[in-house]
Order: C-alpha cells, then structure tokens, then sequence
C-alpha cells in the first residue's frame, strides 16, 4: 500500500524533482516506523502535509494496484492537457478581443431600408460567426446576440420583437472561438452601462431567441375554450385560433412599419402555440400578410 502511495504522488503531478524523492523517504521511513513518527519531525510534516491529499484518495490495501496507479496516471494527464489547452485558448482569445473594434466605434444600419426590406449585414465571404447588437426606435440597446448565420437571426428577431428592432450593429470573424463570441457579447455588454433588457435572464432571453410562446398570454376565456375544444378532439385547431390572433398583432405591426419581406409564420408551430417565422427559403414565395 505504501508503495502506491508513492506511485499515486508521482502520477498526481506533485512527484517531479524533490517532491517525488521526499515520497520515496515517505516509503522508506514509513517501512522502517511508520509515517506517523517520520511526521513528528518538521520537515517530515511538512512533506506528509503537501502528500496528505494524495494520500486521502488511495484505495483500500486490497484495492490498491497497477491499473489503479495506471488510471490514476491517465487522469491527471488527461486533467493537465485540458488545463493547458483552456489556458492556451484563454491567452489567445484575450488577445484577439483587445484588437476588436468596440461596440460604440461600428456604424449602426437601419434595420429596414426604405423599400421595407431588412438591411443587409453584409458579412464578408468566409464569415463563421458574427456578433450583433439590436436597438429600438430610440437607439437604446435591447439585445446582444450572437449567430452563425446573421440574415437568418435578423429575420427571426423582427417577427418575434417587431415593436423593437430599428437598429443594428454587426461584427463578422472568420475563425472565432466560441469563447471569443462570448467575450465580445459580454464586452459590449458591459460597455453599454446597463445590461439590455433581452440579455437581463433566461426569461428575456427566450423572447429573442425563441419562438413566441402564447400559452402563457391566452385568457381565462382562451383557456376555456381549448378545454372544451379538447373534449371533443379539437384542441390543435381552438390553439391554432389563440395563435392567429397574436400573429394578427405581429403583422399589423410589421405592416404599419412597411415591411416588404416575404414573412409568414409556421403553421405547424401554431397548433403548439407557438409563433415563429418559416425560414428563408420555404417562405420565399409567400406573402407576408396572409395569416394561415
């Protein structure tokens, strides 16, 4: 058992240079007294003190072995690559962030052009990601968000906040870390004075990032109609009504802004209670006004 201890300090990363020989007096004493008479001695404390939490994880005698020390090995090299990778990355990403640009030093678009189509974000070819800032009429920010296919996430954030998305500001990158997208997010964040409404909790969160959720804004008297709808197997399409409503709402507000998109929400989705945009290319021939 002894001598896995010392095979357990060295594979744990503190057996290198004199700490790997102090586990072998360890040993040594140990065999000769006991490794609690070699602790009475200062320096012999100290090192059993450094080895003591090795010594903690060590198996029952019966336990102890080979594949145990072998496993052990592997761990904790498996633990100092990960920590070395994390460190590495962490490094390079600091650096990359500091020679972006800062949230108040990139031009804001309109978030339509005037013939009521959405400003093109215009990411240059060989885009991977892009960070995106998004401004109400009023130019406060609102939300921060983060996309690898920023047209896309333009399109979904105008049918679920059309009330809120005027203006916007874009930063593309090429080959970015996933924690450098979150660094500069949290930058701009930060920068901003106040955290936007739309970042404050996943409650805000899911407004931007996921489809409209309608279930919890029915009525008692919606509610009460899809009960009674369920009773006689019509529940989709009494959910489906609830959802046509609040879709009616979102198209009048895109309307009364001009918006020329082809926009139209899922009907799949609605049954669910839920509203959210078809994407891109299925909608591509279909009107926006028409609620289906």
């Amino acid at each position: 058992e002894n001598f896995n201890f010392c095979l357990m300090a060295a594979a744990s990363g503190l057996g290198r240079g004199a700490v790997a020989a102090l586990a072998v007096h360890v040993w040594l004493l140990s065999m000769a007294g006991g490794v609690e008479a070699f602790g009475r001695a200062s320096f012999g404390h100290r090192a059993v003190q450094r080895l003591s939490p090795i010594w903690a994880t060590m198996p029952p005698a019966d336990m102890a072995g080979e594949d145990h020390v072998k496993a052990a090995l592997a761990r904790k090299e498996a633990e100092y690559r990960e920590a070395q990778l994390h460190a590495r990355a962490h490094q390079r990403g600091s650096v990359e962030l500091a020679s972006l640009p800062s949230l108040d030093s990139i031009d804001s678009r309109p978030y339509l052009t005037d013939e009521g189509k959405i400003s093109s974000a215009d990411p240059p070819s060989g885009t991977r990601a892009s960070v995106y800032a998004i401004y109400d009429t009023h130019e406060h920010l609102r939300f921060v968000g983060i996309s690898r296919d920023i047209s896309q996430s333009l399109r979904l954030h105008l049918g679920r906040q059309p009330e809120l998305c005027y203006f916007y500001k874009a930063m593309h990158m090429q080959s970015p870390s996933r924690m450098l997208l979150e660094s500069v997010r949290e930058n701009w964040i930060a920068e901003n004075g106040v955290c936007p409404d739309g970042n404050d909790g996943e409650g805000a969160l899911s407004t931007w990032e996921k489809p409209t959720d309608v279930n919890g804004l029915m009525t008692e008297e919606d509610r009460n109609a899809i009960d009674e709808a369920r009773q006689i197997g019509r529940e989709d399409g009494a959910i489906k009504k609830v959802a046509r409503r609040f879709e009616t709402q979102k198209v009048d507000v895109l309307k009364a802004r001009g918006v020329t998109e082809n926009l139209r929400f899922d009907p799949k989705l609605k049954g669910k209670g839920l509203l959210d945009l078809i994407s891109e290319k299925k909608s591509a021939q279909t009107s926006m006004a028409v609620p289906t």
